[in-house]
């Protein structure tokens, strides 16, 4: 982390104190006032495609950073993002980060329902290919609340629910993951999804690929507005909490 530096990624702030009195190392990082993105998607208070989009995008720009770095998150799930300040999306937690220098294979198996299949199956030679199927099942949450697949265990060992007929069946599938969830998956979004989701690791949308997909290229929040948004959704969230616990 000392050699990131990146608006959507939890920065690590240098500190002349390295060891306190147990000589634990101590690590000074960006404060995210606003805490997890999880909490704002699990809402379902982030209604406005516009606004997902502009968070997707976010998330990509410091993605497409971590990977000029050579680096692999291997790990990003909702949890692992953050909001600071002006709502502005964040990185965090780089456990099971690995770099491509490294000769080691990485031994990140991932979270449940995040992970991609050459995960599942302790076969990942591409580490990046693996992150992008992980924004994918993100970006599939921030519209259902939803994972779009299940992992199970099966005789064979782990198996996805529902990514064979993703598979054999793409629309046959999306027909029923708009029925069942009621929302309109743009054709624009599918595709996007689709390249993102691919089970061959080579095949898989890239970046570049996604920054030239349609559906990213649509219109997004302003950053003035974003806060304002945000603002408001976090304050009728904090509310509605408050109302729960009395």
């Amino acid at each position: 982390m000392s050699g990131l530096r990146h608006d959507n990624i939890v920065n690590l702030i240098p500190n002349t104190r390295n060891l306190d009195q147990d000589k634990n190392y101590l690590l000074v990082m960006e404060y995210a006032p606003y805490g997890d993105f999880f909490d704002i998607v699990m809402s379902r208070e982030l209604t406005n495609e516009m606004l997902i989009r502009t968070y997707f995008q976010q998330l990509v720009s410091g993605l497409k950073y971590l990977h000029s770095k050579g680096i692999a998150h291997l790990d990003l799930k909702l949890d692992n993002l953050l909001l600071g300040k002006d709502f502005q999306l964040k990185i965090t937690d780089f456990d099971l980060a690995h770099d491509q220098k490294e000769t080691n294979k990485p031994v990140s198996r991932g979270t449940t329902g995040y992970r991609a299949p050459e995960i599942l199956n302790d076969q990942v030679d591409n580490i990046f290919a693996a992150d992008i199927y992980s924004i994918g099942i993100i970006l599939f949450i921030c519209f259902t609340g939803e994972f779009p697949f299940v992992e199970k265990e099966t005789n064979k060992g782990k198996e996805l629910r529902d990514y064979d007929l993703f598979m054999t069946q793409n629309e046959r599938f999306w027909k029923k993951k708009a029925t069942y969830y009621d929302v309109h998956f743009s054709s624009e979004l599918r595709e996007l999804f689709n390249g993102m989701l691919t089970k061959d690791p080579l095949k898989r949308y890239t970046v570049k690929d996604i920054e030239v997909s349609k559906w990213y290229q649509g219109q997004t929040v302003e950053k003035i507005s974003l806060g304002a948004e945000m603002r408001q959704i976090h304050e009728k969230i904090k509310t509605s909490s408050q109302s729960q616990q009395e």
